[in-house]
């Protein structure tokens, strides 16, 4: 019984199609060991073996070009897994903190806190905040959060409205940053950063960061904008001997 496949043959016996055989074959990854009289590709046991260890390669997530080092010797296959688990498990930490965003962007919207329309600009500033704070920090700030129950985490909302709005109002109307009026307001402001944060150092540290690195209307959703920021940071400064 001849042992050896044409290409048709193989892929129907492989599962695998014509034209990714030929693919294989065009980029020397899997190159038949024969030819017919008539120039027809023959596959034989060996390229039937070597494509089982292509397919099993692939599926594991290795690229084209990993899977041809590696069943060439040209690395050692240890070391090419290694480095794809690697990979990969940097994929799945990525995958969850996107399970995280949007559960949290759920759950926003679930408490009709927001319309449906707004989902885009929510998600655009929770990917921002994975970018400033760590896996820990969102830990705690969605803990506290919990533990703040709805109805202070709405308190502390609409006192942050309250304050900004009342803020500005200073602002526009030319109050000093020392004056004591604005000084009040600083030190609410101040309170309700503790609060946030929790008196958190690191989460305090990557909350400046944050505004320091993004624009203060992205970094606020739109609350805050630079000359207020800039207003509360002189108020702050004003406090200082």
């Amino acid at each position: 019984m001849n042992s050896h496949r044409t290409v048709g043959e193989l892929a129907r016996d492989s599962g695998m199609t014509v034209r990714a055989l030929h693919h294989y074959h065009a980029i020397g990854l899997l190159v038949p060991a024969q030819r017919s009289p008539a120039g027809y590709r023959l596959y034989g046991p060996e390229d039937l073996t070597r494509l089982y260890q292509i397919r099993v390669l692939r599926a594991l997530g290795l690229s084209l070009a990993d899977v041809r080092t590696a069943l060439d010797g040209a690395a050692d296959l240890r070391q090419v897994m290694t480095r794809h688990r690697a990979t990969l498990r940097q994929q799945a930490r990525e995958a969850q903190r996107l399970v995280k965003l949007l559960d949290s962007a759920l759950d926003t919207l679930e408490r009709g806190v927001v319309q449906a329309e707004d989902l885009t600009r929510i998600m655009e500033a929770m990917t921002m905040y994975q970018r400033y704070y760590s896996d820990e920090q969102m830990e705690k700030l969605a803990q506290r959060r919990k533990e703040m129950g709805e109805d202070a985490v709405r308190a502390a909302e609409n006192a942050w409205m309250d304050l900004i709005a009342a803020m500005e109002q200073e602002r526009v109307s030319g109050t000093p940053p020392g004056d004591p009026r604005v000084q009040e307001l600083a030190r609410q402001w101040r309170d309700l950063i503790a609060q946030f944060t929790g008196n958190d150092e690191g989460i305090r540290q990557s909350l400046e960061t944050m505004y320091r690195h993004e624009a203060p209307e992205l970094a606020s959703q739109g609350a805050v904008g630079a000359e207020l920021l800039a207003y509360v940071g002189a108020a702050w400064k004003a406090t200082q001997p």
